[in-house]
């Protein structure tokens, strides 16, 4: 499996935490990050960095599709 094909497969998981951090303020929202990446396994860190890069879109762009 590649990056790409995990990404793809993580959609609606990445989705839902989009959606749960766009209820978040800016200073809660950055300490999840952090935490976020804090804990995530050295395996991981470069996959977890362009997942929170598509949330960050969504989150700092409040926007949805519709919009």
């Amino acid at each position: 499996m590649t990056e790409y094909d995990l990404f793809v497969e993580c959609i609606p998981m990445i989705a839902e935490m989009a959606a749960r951090c766009r209820r978040l303020d800016r200073a809660d929202y950055e300490t999840w990050k952090q935490e976020t990446m804090e804990h995530a396994p050295d395996l991981v860190k470069s996959f977890m960095g362009k997942v929170l890069v598509c949330i960050d879109k969504v989150v700092m762009g409040k926007k949805t599709v519709n919009n």
